[in-house]
């Protein structure tokens, strides 16, 4: 399970909405899941329950609009080996 807050940093005054997504995926080969929010919906809850193998890590990225054409600009992927127990 993960329980926490997702929040981001939105530029102020652009000309389209602007949003954030949250990603998570089972490294290394599994299918992403994206939840996305406009930036004056942040701060957002985010609760994620599911199963998978033992051993098997965790992806996550983050992404945001960038303002020009409101294109998606994400981060570097991060992998964690969360606990299964």
């Amino acid at each position: 399970m993960i329980d926490g807050r997702f929040d981001a940093y939105c530029n102020s005054g652009p000309l389209t909405h602007q949003s954030a997504t949250f990603g998570y995926r089972h490294a290394p080969s599994g299918s992403w899941h994206y939840t996305s929010y406009w930036c004056d919906d942040l701060p957002q809850r985010i609760h994620i329950e599911g199963t998978r193998r033992r051993g098997e890590k965790m992806e996550f990225s983050v992404g945001a609009t960038s303002g020009i054409a409101n294109s998606y600009q994400y981060g570097s992927t991060v992998t964690r080996d969360i606990g299964t127990d």
